[in-house]
Protein backbone atom coordinates (compact mmCIF):
# COMPACT_ATOMS: atom_id res chain seq x y z
CA UNK A 1 0.00 0.00 0.00
CA UNK A 2 1.46 3.46 -0.77
CA UNK A 3 2.19 5.56 1.97
CA UNK A 4 1.59 8.73 -0.19
CA UNK A 5 -2.25 7.70 -1.31
CA UNK A 6 -2.55 6.57 2.10
CA UNK A 7 -1.50 9.98 3.86
CA UNK A 8 -3.63 11.52 1.24
CA UNK A 9 -6.92 9.45 2.23
CA UNK A 10 -6.52 9.94 5.73
CA UNK A 11 -5.87 13.81 5.30
CA UNK A 12 -9.46 13.80 3.44
CA UNK A 13 -11.40 11.78 5.76
CA UNK A 14 -9.80 13.30 9.14
CA UNK A 15 -12.10 16.43 7.98
CA UNK A 16 -15.14 14.52 8.39
CA UNK A 17 -17.09 14.20 11.27
CA UNK A 18 -18.19 10.30 11.01
CA UNK A 19 -13.91 10.02 11.38
CA UNK A 20 -13.59 11.90 14.34
CA UNK A 21 -16.19 10.20 16.21
CA UNK A 22 -15.76 6.68 14.70
CA UNK A 23 -11.94 7.02 15.94
CA UNK A 24 -12.04 6.96 19.81
CA UNK A 25 -14.92 3.86 19.02
CA UNK A 26 -11.82 2.50 17.79
CA UNK A 27 -9.45 2.73 20.35
CA UNK A 28 -12.58 1.04 22.73
CA UNK A 29 -12.84 -1.67 20.33
CA UNK A 30 -9.27 -2.68 20.04
CA UNK A 31 -9.02 -2.20 23.83
CA UNK A 32 -11.67 -5.00 24.24
CA UNK A 33 -10.12 -7.08 21.93
CA UNK A 34 -9.10 -10.71 23.51
CA UNK A 35 -5.55 -10.20 22.22
CA UNK A 36 -5.10 -7.22 24.14
CA UNK A 37 -6.70 -7.83 26.99
CA UNK A 38 -4.65 -11.11 26.89
CA UNK A 39 -1.35 -9.01 26.62
CA UNK A 40 -2.15 -6.00 28.17
CA UNK A 41 -4.85 -6.77 30.79
CA UNK A 42 -7.49 -4.71 31.57
CA UNK A 43 -6.33 -0.56 30.41
CA UNK A 44 -8.15 2.00 31.82
CA UNK A 45 -8.29 4.24 28.69
CA UNK A 46 -11.32 5.44 27.14
CA UNK A 47 -11.62 6.29 23.27
CA UNK A 48 -14.15 9.37 24.19
CA UNK A 49 -11.91 10.86 27.23
CA UNK A 50 -9.18 11.28 24.56
CA UNK A 51 -8.84 14.82 23.02
CA UNK A 52 -6.39 13.95 20.02
CA UNK A 53 -6.37 15.50 16.57
CA UNK A 54 -7.08 11.85 15.23
CA UNK A 55 -6.40 13.30 11.97
CA UNK A 56 -2.85 14.42 12.39
CA UNK A 57 -2.43 11.04 14.42
CA UNK A 58 -3.08 8.67 11.92
CA UNK A 59 -1.17 11.09 9.38
CA UNK A 60 1.84 10.54 11.90
CA UNK A 61 1.47 6.67 11.77
CA UNK A 62 1.35 6.60 8.24
CA UNK A 63 4.47 8.51 7.97
CA UNK A 64 5.67 5.93 10.48
CA UNK A 65 4.36 3.19 7.66
CA UNK A 66 5.92 5.17 4.89
CA UNK A 67 9.51 5.34 6.80
CA UNK A 68 9.14 0.99 7.98
CA UNK A 69 8.32 0.32 4.19
CA UNK A 70 12.06 1.52 3.19
CA UNK A 71 13.18 -1.41 6.18
CA UNK A 72 11.53 -4.04 3.39
CA UNK A 73 9.54 -5.80 6.11
CA UNK A 74 8.14 -9.27 5.65
CA UNK A 75 5.26 -9.55 8.60
CA UNK A 76 5.08 -13.30 8.62
CA UNK A 77 9.14 -13.13 9.63
CA UNK A 78 9.10 -10.42 12.22
CA UNK A 79 11.40 -11.54 15.03
CA UNK A 80 14.24 -11.04 17.29
CA UNK A 81 16.63 -12.16 14.59
CA UNK A 82 15.48 -9.87 11.81
CA UNK A 83 14.81 -6.78 14.77
CA UNK A 84 19.34 -7.85 15.77
CA UNK A 85 19.84 -7.72 11.89
CA UNK A 86 18.34 -4.47 11.49
CA UNK A 87 20.02 -2.49 14.26
CA UNK A 88 23.44 -4.06 13.29
CA UNK A 89 22.63 -2.45 9.55
CA UNK A 90 23.71 0.81 10.11
CA UNK A 91 21.37 2.31 7.12
CA UNK A 92 18.19 0.10 8.16
CA UNK A 93 19.15 1.07 11.79
CA UNK A 94 18.66 4.82 11.24
CA UNK A 95 15.61 4.53 9.22
CA UNK A 96 14.41 2.25 12.45
CA UNK A 97 15.21 5.42 14.67
CA UNK A 98 13.52 7.74 12.54
CA UNK A 99 10.41 5.63 12.77
CA UNK A 100 10.19 5.48 16.36
CA UNK A 101 11.27 9.11 16.81
CA UNK A 102 8.16 10.24 14.07
CA UNK A 103 6.02 7.26 16.85
CA UNK A 104 7.10 8.73 19.64
CA UNK A 105 6.29 12.17 18.75
CA UNK A 106 2.92 11.80 18.57
CA UNK A 107 0.46 12.00 20.93
CA UNK A 108 -1.87 8.72 19.99
CA UNK A 109 1.62 6.75 21.17
CA UNK A 110 2.14 9.06 24.54
CA UNK A 111 -1.86 8.61 25.35
CA UNK A 112 -2.56 5.43 24.39
CA UNK A 113 0.40 3.19 23.81
CA UNK A 114 2.17 4.12 26.63
CA UNK A 115 -0.54 3.02 29.47
CA UNK A 116 -1.35 -0.35 27.31
CA UNK A 117 2.90 -0.60 27.36
CA UNK A 118 2.33 -0.17 31.33
CA UNK A 119 -0.62 -2.62 31.71
CA UNK A 120 2.03 -4.93 29.57
CA UNK A 121 4.99 -4.25 31.94
CA UNK A 122 3.02 -4.88 35.75
CA UNK A 123 0.96 -7.62 33.64
CA UNK A 124 5.05 -9.45 33.35
CA UNK A 125 6.10 -8.40 36.95
CA UNK A 126 3.22 -10.48 38.31
CA UNK A 127 3.35 -13.32 35.58
CA UNK A 128 6.80 -13.56 36.76
CA UNK A 129 6.62 -13.35 40.60
CA UNK A 130 9.07 -10.15 41.03
CA UNK A 131 7.16 -8.34 43.28
CA UNK A 132 10.17 -6.19 44.17
CA UNK A 133 9.77 -4.23 40.67
CA UNK A 134 6.10 -3.66 41.20
CA UNK A 135 5.58 0.15 41.14
CA UNK A 136 9.18 0.78 40.13
CA UNK A 137 8.76 1.05 36.37
CA UNK A 138 5.91 3.82 34.93
CA UNK A 139 6.22 4.36 31.40
CA UNK A 140 3.61 6.89 31.67
CA UNK A 141 6.69 9.19 33.77
CA UNK A 142 8.41 9.23 30.69
CA UNK A 143 8.03 12.51 28.12
CA UNK A 144 7.63 12.04 24.05
CA UNK A 145 11.35 13.25 23.99
CA UNK A 146 12.45 10.82 26.09
CA UNK A 147 11.01 7.89 24.52
CA UNK A 148 12.57 9.68 21.08
CA UNK A 149 15.74 9.66 22.91
CA UNK A 150 16.07 6.31 24.83
CA UNK A 151 14.58 3.57 22.48
CA UNK A 152 16.75 3.96 19.72
CA UNK A 153 19.72 3.80 22.79
CA UNK A 154 18.02 0.34 24.07
CA UNK A 155 17.70 -0.83 20.22
CA UNK A 156 21.43 -0.34 20.29
CA UNK A 157 22.24 -1.93 23.40
CA UNK A 158 19.79 -5.17 22.23
CA UNK A 159 22.69 -4.96 18.75
CA UNK A 160 25.23 -4.83 21.00
CA UNK A 161 23.81 -7.75 23.69
CA UNK A 162 23.45 -9.71 20.67
CA UNK A 163 27.25 -9.27 19.33
CA UNK A 164 27.99 -10.26 22.21
CA UNK A 165 26.30 -13.90 21.76
CA UNK A 166 24.05 -13.28 24.51
CA UNK A 167 21.12 -13.72 22.77
CA UNK A 168 22.23 -17.26 21.17
CA UNK A 169 24.02 -18.48 24.43
CA UNK A 170 27.72 -18.45 22.45
CA UNK A 171 28.93 -15.58 24.87
CA UNK A 172 32.16 -13.73 23.76
CA UNK A 173 33.79 -12.35 26.48
CA UNK A 174 36.81 -11.17 24.67
CA UNK A 175 35.34 -9.02 22.68
CA UNK A 176 35.97 -6.04 24.91
CA UNK A 177 35.88 -3.12 22.12
CA UNK A 178 31.42 -4.92 22.12
CA UNK A 179 31.69 -4.60 26.04
CA UNK A 180 32.94 -1.12 25.88
CA UNK A 181 30.19 -0.03 23.77
CA UNK A 182 27.20 -1.82 25.55
CA UNK A 183 28.58 0.59 28.21
CA UNK A 184 29.01 3.64 26.86
CA UNK A 185 25.16 3.49 25.71
CA UNK A 186 24.05 2.19 29.13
Amino acid sequence: LDSAALKDLIATLGDTTFFKELMPVAIDVALSLAIVKNFAGDVELSGKELALDWKNELINLVDVYGTLQKLNIDLNNLNLAWLVNVIETEADFEVLTEALQTLTSGELFNEVLVPILDKVVEKQIAANNLKEFEGLISLSKMESEDWGHDLPIVLEMVGLISKLGVLSNDIKLNDYDTMHALVDAF
